[in-house]
C-alpha cells in the first residue's frame, strides 16, 4: 500500500471539471464545484506535489457520436475504475460514484455545445499543494479531481460509430522520421483505423519492461506509469513499427502501450492474466463481453513472445482506438495474408464489427453501456 500522511488523507477534495475547445490546447470552460468558471481560475502551483513526484491517476472515458447525438461509454464503468485508482493512491473522494458519473454528463454535454462531439472524458485526481523535498506525500496543500474533454484532432481520430465501420486513431508520437507511417498495411494517424482490409497495424517487441505489479500497481492508472508506454512507443516508431509489445520481467507477454493485446489460435481466444501486470480496463473486459456473445472460446493464460508470431490472429484494444488488427510481430506474418495484403483475421473482424454496431446503438443488449449527452 502506499502511504499518505493523515493530515493529508482527512483534506476536503476540490473537483473541478474542465472542457477543451476542438483542436485547442487551451480549456474553454472549467466545472467547479457544481458551477462553470473561467480558465484562469483553476490552476495549480508550478512546484505541485503531484507535478513533482507524478502522483497522478487519471482514467479516460470515450466520447462519441452516433445518428442519434453525442454520447459517453461505460461512464459508470469507466468512475469506479477512477475510484479504485484512487483508492490504491490514497486519495479519498468526497463525492459519490453517480455524482461523478453526472458530472461527467454535464462536461461532455459543454463540449458538445462548443462544438467538440468526440473525444476523451478525462478524470484526473491530484496532489495540488507544494511537493516536499524528501519525495514523499505531501503533509499541506489540498487533493483535487478534475474532469475535462479532450477532442480527436487531425492525429487522433475516433471509433466511427455513425455506421457499422469501425475506425481508431493513430497514436501522436511520430516515428524516426517524425511523420506517421501511411504505406501499405500501416495505420496512420493522418487517417486511423479501418475495418477495411489493407487497415491494420504492426507490431514489435519493445526492449522496456512492463512495470511490475510490485512496483506501480497497474490496477491503477497513474500518470508516472504512462511515461513507460509511451518509451515503448516512441522505440516502436523508431524501429518502423505502429505499436509495441511489452513483456514482463518474466518474459510474458503483457500489454501494448496502454493496450490490452488479445490472440487468436485455433479458434480460442487468449489475453495474458491480471497476474502478469495487466490493467483491468473497461475495453478489455468489452473485448471479452464480445467474445462470449459470439460464442468464442476465451482464455487468460500466460503467453510468450513465440505465442504471439505463431497466432492464427492478434489485435490490441484500447479506450480510443477500439480493436486495432495487428498484421505482424516483429516482421514475423501473423495468420495467412489476403489477395491484396494483410487483413483481419475472421474473429478479429467479428469483433470489430460487434464494437461498432454497439457504438452505433444497433445492439439492444448493450444500451445501457451509452449514456446520452442531452
Amino acid at each position: 500500500m502506499l502511504r499518505a500522511s493523515a493530515a493529508l488523507l482527512d483534506r476536503s477534495v476540490v473537483v473541478h471539471f474542465l472542457c477543451f475547445e476542438r483542436n485547442s490546447v487551451e480549456t474553454k470552460t472549467i466545472w467547479l464545484d457544481g458551477k462553470f468558471v473561467a480558465a484562469a481560475e483553476a490552476t495549480c502551483a508550478i512546484s505541485c506535489a503531484s507535478l513533482m513526484d507524478g502522483m497522478v491517476v487519471l482514467e479516460d472515458v470515450p466520447l462519441f457520436k452516433n445518428e442519434r447525438g453525442g454520447f459517453v461509454f461505460r461512464v459508470d464503468d469507466h468512475v469506479k475504475q477512477f475510484e479504485r485508482s484512487a483508492k490504491i493512491a490514497q486519495i479519498e473522494l468526497p463525492h459519490t460514484s453517480s455524482k461523478l458519473a453526472k458530472a461527467a454528463l454535464k462536461v461532455a454535454k459543454a463540449s458538445v455545445a462548443d462544438g467538440c462531439d468526440e473525444g476523451i472524458v478525462r478524470f484526473i485526481a491530484y496532489f495540488g499543494g507544494a511537493a516536499s523535498t524528501d519525495g514523499l506525500l505531501p503533509l499541506g496543500g489540498q487533493a483535487s479531481v478534475a474532469i475535462f474533454c479532450m477532442p480527436f484532432s487531425g492525429e487522433a481520430k475516433s471509433i466511427s460509430a455513425g455506421s457499422d465501420a469501425c475506425s481508431g486513431c493513430g497514436d501522436s508520437l511520430p516515428g524516426a522520421d517524425g511523420s506517421f507511417r501511411d504505406d501499405e498495411g500501416a495505420h496512420s494517424g493522418e487517417r486511423g483505423l479501418s475495418c477495411s482490409d489493407s487497415e491494420v497495424a504492426t507490431a514489435g517487441i519493445s526492449s522496456w519492461r512492463a512495470i511490475s505489479n510490485n512496483a506501480l500497481p497497474p490496477q491503477a492508472e497513474f500518470a508516472a506509469s504512462r511515461a513507460n508506454a509511451a518509451f515503448a512507443l516512441r522505440e516502436a516508431r523508431q524501429r518502423g513499427f505502429d505499436e509495441p509489445i511489452l513483456l514482463n520481467e518474466a518474459g510474458d507477454v503483457c500489454s501494448g502501450a496502454r493496450k490490452a493485446v488479445f490472440a487468436v489460435r485455433d479458434g480460442v481466444l487468449s489475453t495474458p492474466p491480471l497476474a502478469c501486470g495487466v490493467r483491468e480496463s473497461v475495453e478489455r473486459d468489452t473485448v471479452i463481453n464480445f467474445a462470449m456473445d459470439l460464442d468464442v472460446p476465451i482464455v487468460e493464460e500466460r503467453m510468450t513472445r513465440a505465442d504471439l508470431c505463431i497466432a492464427d490472429e492478434l489485435f490490441l484494444c484500447d479506450a480510443v482506438h477500439g480493436v486495432i488488427p495487428v498484421s505482424s510481430i516483429d516482421g514475423c506474418a501473423i495468420g495467412k495474408p489476403g489477395k491484396t495484403g494483410p487483413k483481419p483475421g475472421s474473429i478479429t473482424k467479428a469483433i470489430q464489427e460487434r464494437y461498432a454496431k454497439m457504438l452505433a446503438g444497433k445492439l439492444d443488449e448493450y444500451e445501457a453501456w451509452l449514456a446520452q449527452v442531452e
